[in-house]
């Protein structure tokens, strides 16, 4: 699939520097996000993974 893992995702997170990784479009199979979250904690430390109707303030980074 042309999807990307947990894991995937953190690291190309680290490489691009951002600050907060936020998983979304989990598929159903999955009823316990842990072991996503899991994946990419294990790379990259801010992670979390989306819920229905999660609002983020995204600020602009001081340069």
């Amino acid at each position: 699939t042309m999807h990307s893992t947990a894991r995937e995702a953190a690291l190309a997170a680290k490489e691009a520097g951002v600050r907060e990784l936020i998983l979304t479009h989990i598929s159903s199979r999955y009823a316990d996000s842990s072991p996503i979250l899991e994946d990419g904690a294990a790379v990259f430390e801010n992670v979390r993974v989306a819920k229905d109707f999660l609002e983020i303030d995204i600020p602009y980074r001081d340069e």
